[in-house]
């Protein structure tokens, strides 16, 4: 059961090779709906499970024991959702709420939170990924800066500019009037190489 306004029933679960194939070849959706119809048959419908997620492992603690509070921490966001207002083939701009539940505020710092600037490096990574469809590694990063720290409910925007004849991708995080973060990626070519 997941903890919120209205209590949720979760599910983490690792495929089995037929599920995988699934997963692989239709998505999500179709793997959850054939579970739901599966599951039909099987509980009560106040029991449906809401909320899936699906792993290679389940996480366990040393003792190899998978607990409740490693399991529900599955379902905490680590990015916010996207607000696209602009997206060309060399920039985007978007908008981030950053929410008080994302994962990254965990221990970073209890009783007065702050973003990790490495949470800022994988969001740019990421929204750049989509943003320009990119399917590369980061080599290099450069003139990296942070500015200003970031706390929960912050309204971020973020700028990304794609240069593809040199390989990098440029992010600026901007919050009312003041710049939290910028910098550049250095990247793979699509194949791998340099």
């Amino acid at each position: 059961v997941l903890p919120g306004v209205r209590s949720l029933i979760g599910v983490v679960a690792v495929p089995s090779e037929q599920g995988q194939t699934l997963l692989d070849d239709e998505g999500k959706r179709p793997l959850v709906r054939t579970l739901r119809e599966w599951l039909r048959g099987h509980i009560d419908p106040i029991a449906n499970p809401r909320r899936w997620r699906f792993v290679d492992a389940l996480p366990v603690d040393a003792q190899g024991k998978s607990s409740q509070a490693r399991l529900a921490a599955l379902f905490r966001p680590l990015r916010p959702e996207p607000r696209w207002l602009e997206r060309t083939p060399d920039s985007a701009e978007l908008e981030l709420t950053v929410a008080p539940d994302l994962a990254q505020f965990d221990g970073h710092f209890p009783g007065s939170p702050v973003l990790p600037g490495v949470a800022m490096l994988d969001w740019a990574m990421h929204y750049g990924s989509m943003a320009f469809a990119l399917d590369r590694q980061c080599l290099q990063m450069d003139a990296l800066k942070f500015h200003q720290i970031v706390r929960p409910g912050a309204e971020l925007s973020l700028s990304l500019q794609w240069n593809a004849e040199r390989g990098v991708l440029s992010f600026s995080f901007v919050g009312g009037e003041h710049k939290h973060a910028s910098g550049r990626f250095r990247l793979t070519e699509p194949s791998g190489r340099t």
